[in-house]
């Protein structure tokens, strides 16, 4: 036995006991050329060997192996020299590391250690240099800092300053609360706003609520969300999805490579294109011609090339132009070079060679594609001007072709109520017959047309006539009749007349043109006027149609904005 005086007897089974006192507690004392190395102390359960730092004890149930330890709290563990193990159930391993409460510290001076100070750590640092320094805070790498309540920083240089933070990868930064920040290499980006994720090579989430997914992408505006390689989505609730996809204005939505948003609510879908206007919606690609584009308020662009630059425009369809404010293009170049406003264009090419109403601001619609007869704008055209009478090309309904019409065709005045009617009766054995009733305000007729005449309420029975094959001269008879204004030579008044020449009506009508006693040829207008309304038929029927499949696009057109709302 070594260290007692009295040979006393002793049950331990060792054959070497060392025992020490209180005065002098170590049981093995080193040194090297006569200079302190260190102390081997067993102690309360307690182990020592090294040296501790001036002025600390060795706590109860701890370990301190190195020079100049501290391990002066219960369950303590501090390894290395001036490793520090301050707190209860603390650990700290390597040179200079330095554990508080409930903490770990790993690593050359590693810290996990409140900020705070008392016992409230509960932090883990693993790495050189690593600190955490907040409660339950986690620093794992060479210089990685965890300083936010419960945060989380993985990776050299990584950082997580905001409580509940998460910063994993190379210079990764969670500086705003409840912040996820994964692979920025970036110490001026990473997930800076609260609630905010940056992941990605250089992303950058700013912003409050803000989300960042892919190299280079930025989210810097509150509840913003960039996805993709270099996205930028610089307005509040902004979304930019696609690599360079780049949502200015808030609540924009810029979808696809390169596609742009620069005002509110505005929609972008498709590579390159661009919505500008408020409200705007673009959905296409960069065509040849053209680049998707809805620049006016509340405009939209749909099909590749599809242009609406004018405020409440529609453009649908490749290269649809819809320039005008108020303007609608639907189809293939329809509307196309068509500036003026309120114009609406349907069908392949519709309105692109109107070059006399291009520039006004008439109300015009076009249906159909440019017209074989004539090389009309539209199979169909209608024109609301307040131009007078005669000038038929900007009040009137004009058709490039035949009308067919199944049915009657009623023409009334609306401020008083007289109106025209015709009817159009036939039977099985071919037998046909035309009734064509004027009606004045009382909703009395006044006279009616029958063999060419006008007369007053004339009888005009089926059963009283032997009725021949269907009178079908039309709109193609009509086309080739030329219209004169004149006067009559021995008319010293002068008075103008608009009508027909005979010798003209004759090549056309023979049996409408009669010579009289006197040599000088006379017409009759049963001809012409039964023609007018065959014409007038035809072009009702296809008005019929033209309408019918106008209501269907508008229909298909509403659900189609439905479904992009």
């Amino acid at each position: 036995m070594i260290g007692q005086r009295e040979f006393i007897n002793t049950d331990e089974t060792a054959k070497l006991i060392i025992n020490s006192n209180s005065t002098r507690p170590s049981q093995i004392a080193f040194k090297r050329d006569g200079l302190n190395q260190g102390v081997l102390r067993l102690e309360n359960s307690t182990t020592l060997l090294g040296s501790l730092s001036n002025g600390t004890t060795l706590g109860s149930n701890s370990i301190a192996i190195g020079h100049d330890t501290t391990s002066s709290s219960t369950y303590t563990i501090a390894l290395g020299s001036g490793a520090k193990a301050t707190g209860t159930n603390s650990v700290s391993i390597g040179q200079n590391s330095e554990a508080q409460f409930l903490s770990v510290a790993l690593g050359n001076a590693a810290k996990a250690n409140s900020t705070s100070g008392g016992n409230s750590a509960v932090g883990v640092a693993i790495g050189s240099n690593a600190k955490s320094t907040n409660t339950a805070a986690i620093a794992i790498g060479s210089e990685a800092a965890a300083s936010g309540s419960n945060s989380i920083a993985m990776g050299q240089q990584s950082k997580a300053s905001g409580i509940y933070s998460t910063a994993i990868g190379m210079i990764a930064k969670a500086a705003g609360s409840d912040s996820i920040a994964i692979g920025v290499r970036s110490d001026d980006r990473g997930a800076k706003g609260n609630q905010s994720i940056a992941i990605g090579l250089m992303s950058n989430a700013s912003a409050d609520n803000t989300t960042s997914i892919g190299s280079s992408a930025r989210a810097t505006a509150e509840k913003a969300t960039a996805l993709s390689y270099n996205s930028f989505a610089s307005g509040s609730n902004a979304l930019a999805i696609g690599s360079d996809a780049n949502a200015e204005s808030k609540t924009s939505i810029a979808i696809g490579n390169y596609a742009h948003t620069t005002n509110t609510d505005a929609l972008a879908i498709g590579n390159g294109v661009t919505a500008s206007g408020e409200s705007s919606i673009a959905i296409g690609s960069t065509a040849g011609e053209a680049t998707t584009t809805a620049s006016g308020e509340k405009a939209i662009a749909i099909g590749d090339g599809a242009v609406a630059t004018g405020s409440a425009t529609v453009a649908i369809g490749n290269y649809a132009e819809a320039k005008g404010n108020n303007n609608i293009a639907i189809g293939n170049h329809a509307c196309k070079n068509m500036t003026g406003s309120n114009k609406i264009c349907i069908g392949s090419f519709a309105g692109s060679n109107a070059d006399e109403h291009q520039t006004d601001n008439v109300e015009r619609i076009y249906i159909g594609g440019e017209s074989k007869l004539n090389k009309g704008s539209a199979v169909l055209e209608v024109h609301n001007d307040s131009s007078k009478r005669g000038q038929f090309s900007n009040t009137a309904v004009v058709i490039h072709g035949n009308l067919v019409v199944n049915g009657l065709i009623f023409s009334s005045n609306s401020r008083n109520g007289s109106h025209f009617e015709y009817q159009s009766r036939g039977d099985d054995n071919g037998h046909t017959g035309h009734v064509i009733h004027f009606v004045d305000n009382n909703d009395t007729i006044k006279n009616y047309y029958r063999n060419g005449t006008v007369d007053e309420r004339k009888i005009s029975d089926y059963r009283l006539k032997y009725v021949g094959k269907e009178f079908t001269s039309g709109l193609d008879k009509i086309r080739a009749l030329k219209v004169f204004n004149y006067t009559f030579k021995k008319d010293k008044t002068k008075e103008p007349h608009v009508g027909v020449m005979a010798q003209d009506l004759q090549k056309v009508f023979p049996d409408a043109v009669k010579k009289g006693a006197d040599g000088f040829l006379t017409i009759r207008m049963e001809d012409m006027f039964y023609a007018v309304i065959n014409a007038v038929k035809e072009l009702d029927s296809r008005v019929t149609a033209l309408e019918k499949e106008n209501a269907e696009l508008k229909v298909r057109l509403e659900r189609l904005e439905a479904k992009i709302k």
